[in-house]
This record gives structure tokens, C-alpha cells and sequence, in this order.
């Protein structure tokens, strides 16, 4: 579970206004087996006076507890005065918190209907400058879903799908499949970690100075594919084991969209909206690729879709956001290669 969570939880309980579950978007067993979790851990103890007493959600702060809001006092500072920020900042595992609205200007440029065209544009360039290399490569954008097709899968998932998926289904394609593979006499993009790269507290994050990137895209399953993600749920409910007791239920909380092949995945988490990568075996799992679906297809398919593990796209991120970004320097350096450099998202 994040530092900040615990911090805004045990912030929230000391001032006598305890946070509740949907203060976090959060399933109410999920937020009880917080608190047992924080308690086992000395940051809490049942508040044996008052057990009922709705200022202290029956918790009351240990000396362990206070020492860790002082250590991490200055934590204040950015702690959202708009509740609905609140589940955005306490999933937030970087050094420097940036709210939403303000990130989304700065790494995630809106892309409404009127973008797809240069999806689209781009993809093609890339299938076309592969197969002029002689890479191999292939591109399939199918139609747009209709409201009944999107409303049988959500009545098969039981859930409403995150509204930036529905709205990318429902406007370009409900299917769009593309991958390419450098040749086998090509070297591979040599691209490294630099200062404009993000920095992160994400404990799942290897240290590492260079990646070979070789490939874009994803041969199985494509990009995305409505009629799939059923059975992705049913790959992601066998998956939830995974999540630890007490820390960021990553795989409960997340719509699986597509399959990697190498054990990981692309997720949308329910709450925030936002894409994360999800791994089997730990590495960058739960790293954020994306504000939302659109904002990470629109950065990632202006790059080529290039990349393939999770290491790859940290190197597409800039210093302020850990988010694809078309603009980064490495993702520059991909787009010279790619042949994509002329071209200019609108």
C-alpha cells in the first residue's frame, strides 16, 4: 500500500475525520483489510474507549503512527483539498505529485474523435515504412463498436467499461491489431535511462541503464479487441491471487485489455482511469503508462507502439510523469528510426 495512503489514513483519523472506503474508490472489505493490515503493522490500535465512535473509525494512532506522520509531514503540502483527487494522490507512487487536471495538459494532450484520423495516419505509416524494410509487420483497424455490441460485453463482465475505452471503441475501432519486428540483420534501438526520465518509489522498478527495443506492438492479441476482454477478466480473476494481503490490489482493481504474451498486461485501473502495466513475475508491475486508455494509445501509437516489456516503456516518460510520452527524447530517437518523425499529431 502507498506511503500515501497511510499517511492521508492515519492524517484523516487523528484529526478526528476518518476517511471512509468511498473517500478511496475503494471496495468496503478492501478498505477493512487496510486497517487490520496497518493495525497488525503498529500504525493503529482499536480505539477501546469510543469502539463505536465515528471520529476515529474505532482506530486510534499509535506512538508508531504519529512518528510516521512527523517523518512524513511534508506530505501536507500536496495532499489534495478536492476529495476527488483523493483516490488519484494515495495510488500515487512517485516523488512528486501532479494533480490530474495538470498532468493530463502536460504529458496527455486531449484526444477527442477528431485525433483518430491521425492514429490511424500514423499506424499506417509505421505498417508501411516496415514493410519498405523489410520488417515484418502487420496492421488491421476494424470498425467502430456499436452501443449494443459495447452493452453485451459490460452485461458478460457485469461492469460499466471505463468511459475513455468506451469512448475510443465506440469512435475509431473496437479492434485494432498491429505489430512489426525489426529484421534480423537490424540492430536493435539502443535507448538509455537520462535525466529527463522519470524518476519513481515504485519498488517493482529494476535498475537499469539501457534497453534493446527490437519489436512494437503485440503479435497475439493485438492492441486492444472488445470481443476479448471477457476473456481476459477471466484470465485477470485467476490472476488476483497475486495481489498481496494488505497492499495495492493492482489485479482486483484493474480491466485487462491486452495480453503481452510474456506474462504481462495491460490494465485500465477502475478508479483512476488510468493504464497500468501488470506483470506476473513483479518487474514494473503497477507501473502508470497512461491518464487514461486514450491518452496512452494516442502517446504510444505516435511512437510506433514500440517497446515490449515493462523497463521499455519507462523509457518512453519525461522527467515530470511516468507516462508514455510521444515528446520524450527516447521516443524522438524511435521516431527517427521509425521513419514517423514528419509526422505531426494535431
Amino acid at each position: 500500500m502507498s506511503v500515501r495512503y497511510l499517511f492521508h489514513l492515519l492524517t484523516s483519523i487523528r484529526n478526528g475525520t476518518p476517511a471512509a472506503a468511498k473517500d478511496y474508490h475503494m471496495p468496503e472489505k478492501q478498505f477493512r483489510d487496510t486497517l487490520s493490515f496497518f493495525e497488525k503493522q503498529g500504525y493503529l490500535e482499536p480505539n477501546r474507549r469510543h469502539p463505536l465512535s465515528p471520529i476515529s473509525n474505532g482506530h486510534i494512532l499509535t506512538s508508531k503512527g504519529m512518528k510516521f506522520l512527523e517523518e512524513h509531514k511534508h506530505l501536507e503540502s500536496e495532499m489534495p483539498l478536492e476529495k476527488g483527487q483523493i483516490p488519484h494522490w494515495v495510488r500515487f507512487q512517485g516523488r512528486t505529485y501532479i494533480a490530474p487536471g495538470k498532468a493530463v495538459k502536460v504529458t496527455a494532450p486531449v484526444t477527442g474523435a477528431h485525433s483518430y484520423a491521425d492514429w490511424a495516419r500514423s499506424l499506417t505509416a509505421c505498417y508501411e515504412a516496415c514493410l519498405a524494410q523489410g520488417r515484418q509487420s502487420q496492421l488491421m483497424i476494424g470498425n467502430r463498436a456499436t452501443n449494443n455490441q459495447i452493452r453485451a460485453v459490460e452485461s458478460k463482465l457485469g461492469k460499466r467499461l471505463p468511459e475513455s475505452l468506451r469512448s475510443v471503441i465506440s469512435g475509431f475501432s473496437k479492434q485494432v491489431n498491429f505489430h512489426w519486428f525489426l529484421h534480423e540483420s537490424e540492430k536493435p534501438l539502443v535507448l538509455r535511462t537520462h535525466a529527463q526520465t522519470y524518476r519513481s518509489d515504485n519498488e517493482n522498478v529494476p535498475e537499469f541503464k539501457e534497453r534493446h527495443i527490437d519489436s512494437g506492438g503485440y503479435l497475439d492479441g493485438g492492441l486492444w479487441d472488445l470481443d476479448q476482454l471477457e476473456a481476459l477478466e477471466h484470465i485477470r480473476e485467476d490472476l488476483d491471487y497475486l495481489d498481496e494481503e494488505g497492499g495495492r490490489t493492482y489485479w482486483a482493481d484493474s480491466l485487462l485489455f491486452c495480453r503481452h504474451g510474456n506474462g504481462s498486461y495491460f490494465g485500465i485501473d477502475h478508479t483512476s482511469g488510468e493504464v497500468l502495466y501488470l506483470s506476473m513475475d513483479g518487474i514494473m508491475h503497477g507501473w502508470r503508462l497512461g491518464y487514461d486508455f486514450a491518452a496512452f494509445m494516442h502517446h504510444w501509437i505516435h511512437v510506433g507502439c514500440a517497446g515490449h516489456w515493462g523497463q521499455d516503456f519507462m523509457l518512453f516518460s519525461s522527467a515530470s510523469a511516468p507516462f508514455v510520452d510521444h515528446t520524450s527524447d527516447n521516443a524522438l530517437i524511435v521516431k527517427q528510426r521509425l521513419g514517423l518523425q514528419h509526422l505531426k499529431p494535431q
